[in-house]
Formats: C-alpha cells, structure tokens, sequence
C-alpha cells in the first residue's frame, strides 16, 4: 500500500504532499481532483478505515481501464508511460478508495431520495412533456409554411432572416461550401437528402440533431480534388430549434434524482471541509490551488 501523505497529519489539516504532475496518462481535471478527494480521505482516516483487497482491485481495475489501453492491468498502467511516477498513481488510487468509502458512509443517509419525490418528478416532466409536444408541432407548422412559401417563389435568404433560430445566424441562412464530412453527426440520410437536389431546390421538412429544418441547394458547387468529382455544395438552411422531450420512465428519474442529490451533498461536504481544514501543499505545473492561510 502506498503510503498516504496525510497519514501524520492532525485532525483538520492535510499535511505538504510531495506530489508530481501527473502527465500524459492523467487529465488536468483529474488532477484537479486531488484536492477534494483528499478532503474526503482525510475523514475516512478519522473514521479508522481500511480498504479490503477485493474494494482495491475494483477500483484498480476501473482506473487501467480509463487510462490504460484495452486489456491493460492496474500493473502494467503504472509502468505504460515513464511520465508518470508509479507511485503518483498509486497514491491517487488510494485516495479515491478512502474518499469513496466516506461517500458510502457517512453521507448515505444524506444522499437518499424519497419515492414521493421521485413520484413528483415523474409527474412533472410527464406535465412538461406533454405542453413540449404542442410546442414542436406548432414549430413543424410553421416550417412547413415557410418551406411552402419558398418553393412558391419567397426570397429564401428573406426567409431565413425572419425565421431562422440557427446560432451561427449567417445572412441568409448561408452555410457557405459544404461537404458531407460538414454534417457527420447527423443521420446518413440528412446529406443523402440534400446531394439529390437539383440547383434551387429545397429539401423536405427534416428532423435534426439541431431542430426542424430546411436545406437548399443554391447551385453553386465545387470541385475539391480537381478530378470532376463534387464534394461540396453551395448550401443555405433555415432552422427552428424545437423543445426537449425528456425521458419519462420512473427508474431513470430516480436515478438522475440521486446523481443530483450526491453532487449536491458531496459539494456541500467539500466546502465546509475546506473551511476548517488548514491546506499546505507546492503548486502543480500549470495548475494553480486556492489556498488559507492559518490563523493567528
């Protein structure tokens, strides 16, 4: 077991911790983590824990699986990048094992949800739903209106002024050249829709990522490789931004309910942590902490 940096300290306090910057393998906001976690791992230590094994390779297992590649042991992670110090990762680990247990203890209570509050929720979003759903079919209304009106000859770039909730908000609704590498996050079909129009056409109502929406093809198009093949296409769209449906089934409420209950009291757990204990530690590379100063 690694040895904990605030094994010796006082009740209240985190002792200096000779940490390194973790490097390649750790993200800034896991090192940013450190602090809280050893917030939480300092309690632990006052409640006398002490990971069982089965607890370690859990977690152990979890973090070559983040930061490792496929396959990888908790072993061969500490050794896969000469970046960062085996004994940094160890001792991360460590922490994260002493703060979970402190979650799982002593803020229990704290974390449960009621089912009259989950039944609440339940009704609730059952409530919003069903007024979002009136919403988006007056939205649809409208765009099949506009879309009407274009193909009988309106001004489409007047159209797209007056109408169009897109956030880029270009003059005109103009997206400029586009290739289908341009709307990868969309459904296959979005650029299977606009690459069989005809210069000046318009494409059909289309449900999207973005909204409702509609696409034409302004006629230009260009000639990326200069082998005669065309991979971009002149476009101009207008969107409507349509309201978010949210999942109404009771079991994933309540486990949304109890994600934001944890956040809220481990936040608060934190904070009154950090009040009382008195923190002393070097800055990290790049990474600035706040610190308190101890009272005279």
């Amino acid at each position: 077991m690694a040895k904990l940096s605030f094994a010796k300290a006082k009740v209240g306090t985190i002792a200096d911790h000779k940490f390194q910057m973790l490097k390649t393998r750790f993200r800034e906001k896991e090192y940013q983590n450190f602090f809280p976690m050893a917030l939480l791992a300092s309690e632990a230590k006052r409640m006398n824990f002490v990971p069982t094994k089965e607890e370690r390779l859990k977690l152990q297992e979890k973090y070559a699986l983040s930061y490792g590649k496929k396959g990888m042991s908790f072993k061969q992670l500490c050794s896969f990048d000469k970046g960062v110090n085996c004994h940094v990762i160890e001792e991360m680990l460590e922490l994260d094992l002493w703060s979970q247990h402190y979650i799982k203890t002593a803020l229990a209570t704290q974390m449960l949800v009621s089912a009259e509050a989950i039944s609440n929720q339940v009704a609730q979003t059952i409530a919003y739903n069903a007024r979002m759903v009136q919403t988006n079919i007056h939205i649809y209304a409208e765009a099949t209106n506009v879309l009407a009106r274009a193909r009988a000859g309106a001004d489409f770039s007047e159209l797209a002024d007056d109408f169009s909730q897109d956030e880029e908000k270009n003059p005109g609704g103009d997206l400029g050249f586009c290739t289908a590498d341009d709307f990868s996050m969309e459904a296959p079909v979005y650029w299977e829709s606009i690459v069989c129009l005809k210069p000046g056409e318009i494409t059909d109502v289309m449900t999207t990522d973005d909204g409702i929406e509609i696409v034409k093809f302004l006629g230009d198009k260009e000639d990326v490789n200069g082998d005669g093949t065309v991979f971009a296409r002149h476009l101009a769209r207008i969107v409507w931004r349509t309201a978010i449906i949210f999942d109404e089934d009771p079991e994933f409420i309540k486990r949304e309910l109890i994600k934001e209950r944890q956040e809220e009291v481990i936040g608060n757990t934190i904070r009154d942590l950090r009040k009382k204990a008195i923190i002393k530690y070097p800055y990290g590379e790049g990474i600035v902490f706040p610190t308190r100063k101890r009272k005279k």
